[in-house]
């Protein structure tokens, strides 16, 4: 008992520092991080919370609740003037992150050891542990759908009818998610709700009370649901103006489902290999539950019908993202914290085959942090440093020891999460500080160097590279309010920002070099 407390302890300890240092050292990264970070930073210097800008051009992708969220925590911990800081950008995700691990313990037996259960599943999942403070909108998104996943798995599992202030609760929470990103939040749960209803009542002798059922929750939950998505969208649509309706809506609903936005496509299983190779331990933990516990379906498979349902209909969608799977991670930990309560069938003996499959993504995670480490010339913006190299060489070491041990340890949930969270610990702070010098610090360089000629706020510079919010971010931190890039025609560009291997543009445009850096060079008519 004494030993499972300290490695629990030890666990805890792990993941909240990976969360602290991410809070605080993680710049925001392009795309989504950046721009939504920024847009917020405009909107609290501005004071429009209507009307979401870049750049000073209208921004139409999501709703502004998230933005808004942003903002509060900025004048919390920035202050009036000062810009959004990293802080203030991830802690809403962050918060929303621990409202789902806390949601699905507590709805278990309202205890502390199904809380910790919950923690140490969610520290057993590669991909929503590294995104718990990601600057985006599915967390928060997420939390919102919980009911619709808890509620429907507590009345299926006690095999009785929904209640009526469960119909109540479903449709509130189809609404707030629905309120935060988009329609998503009333189509999974209705597919969710659907899909079991349909896979666990085949017999024709149980179609009637599918119908039956059916029939109520469309009546008492989905309608409302959608009465008050209309009601809130239409409010929207006085407020923002049409303009945000016509792109919310026929773009990025309509659009991003028939073609893929802004080049991010992939395959029909694309959300497959999210999950199979970001699932961590998660996955290997699930199948091992699921075989040894041969459960009823029907009575207790509800959150495997939510995340199959989520992962088909993203599938079937032309664009793809990797957070589009968050809904499915906590549905995952939910059917794996309502298996460990069930008792064990005489018949269930996992195969060493089936342990070799799931655990192939940690083995392939663990060669290539290795070949990375042993290879480090291969990323030629910047030179990775010794002390990087070593924590790749750890986490590729814990990788390539929990798949070849696996099996012994699988019993131990405490066990499991401290080298998943190690894994990901080790892995996190080199591969984002590789990510920061190439991907960040030379727009803050070049925004350095801005400020040295001291630019008015009318001077038109240009990047020749795509927008990106990143640089925006930089000007607004070095130069201040105002300052924007790719906002002015390029007859009368002042300053031009280019990839230093097109730096002859340069000499083409007849203009100084400024800042001659490693992947950036900044050039002027000074």
């Amino acid at each position: 008992m004494k030993s499972s407390k300290t490695l629990t302890a030890f666990a805890v300890l792990i993941v909240f520092s990976l969360w602290i240092y991410s809070l605080f050292s993680v710049p925001t990264f392009d795309f989504d991080e950046s721009l939504y970070r920024r847009v917020a930073e405009e909107m609290k210097w501005n004071g429009d919370y209507w009307h979401p800008v870049w750049d000073e051009k209208p921004l139409h992708h999501k709703p502004p609740i998230f933005y808004w969220m942003i903002i509060f925590f900025s004048h919390l911990f920035d202050g009036a003037e000062n810009g959004v800081s990293i802080l203030a950008a991830r802690i809403p995700s962050l918060l929303a992150t621990m409202g789902i691990i806390f949601s699905l313990g507590f709805f278990r037996d309202r205890s502390l050891s199904s809380v910790k259960n919950s923690f140490l599943l969610w520290g057993c999942a590669l991909f929503p542990l590294l995104t718990s403070t990601a600057v985006i909108f599915d967390p928060f998104q997420t939390l919102a759908l919980l009911p619709c996943l808890l509620i429907p798995h507590r009345a299926f599992s006690e095999k009785r009818s929904f209640l009526k202030n469960e119909h109540f609760l479903l449709a509130l929470s189809m609404f707030a998610a629905t309120a935060i990103k988009g329609l998503t939040g009333l189509i999974l749960p209705i597919l969710a709700i659907g899909t079991h209803l349909l896979i666990s009542n085949l017999k024709p002798t149980l179609y009637k009370t599918a119908i039956k059922e059916g029939f109520r929750l469309a009546v008492f939950t989905f309608l409302p649901a959608i009465l008050l998505s209309i009601v809130y969208y239409f409010y929207l649509d006085q407020k923002m103006g049409r303009a945000f309706t016509q792109e919310f809506f026929l773009i990025h609903h309509l659009g991003r489902g028939t073609q893929a936005m802004e080049a991010h496509h992939g395959p029909f299983y694309y959300y497959l290999g999210i999950i199979f190779l970001g699932g961590g331990l998660l996955i290997p933990l699930l199948a091992f539950q699921s075989i040894r516990t041969r459960f009823d379906f029907r009575r207790l498979g509800f959150p495997m019908s939510f995340a199959f349902s989520t992962l088909i209909f993203f599938s079937a969608s032309a664009t793809k993202l990797p957070h589009y799977t968050w809904p499915i991670w906590p549905a995952l930990i939910l059917q794996c914290l309502t298996l460990q309560q069930e008792p064990t069938s005489e018949r269930a003996h996992p195969t060493p085959t089936l342990w070799k499959i799931f655990l192939i993504p940690i083995l392939m995670m663990g060669i290539a942090l290795f070949w990375l480490a042993m290879n480090p010339e291969i990323i030629r913006q910047t030179e990775i440093e010794s002390t990087e190299i070593f924590l790749l060489s750890m986490a590729a070491t814990l990788c390539l020891v929990i798949a070849l041990f696996f099996k012994k340890f699988m019993k131990q949930l405490e066990f499991i999460t401290v080298f998943m969270a190690l894994i990901t610990f080790f892995m996190a702070i080199p591969l984002s500080s590789i990510a920061e010098r190439i991907l960040v610090t030379p727009f803050f360089e070049v925004a350095r160097a801005l400020k040295n000629v001291n630019p008015s706020v009318k001077d038109c510079i240009r990047d020749s590279g795509p927008m990106t919010a990143t640089l925006s971010l930089a000007l607004g931190k070095e130069l201040g309010r105002g300052f924007t890039h790719n906002r002015c025609e390029p007859e009368v560009m002042k300053y031009l920002i280019a990839p230093t291997h097109k730096k002859a543009e340069c000499t083409e445009r007849k203009m100084s070099v400024i800042l001659e850096g490693k992947t950036l060079t900044l050039c002027g008519k000074i």
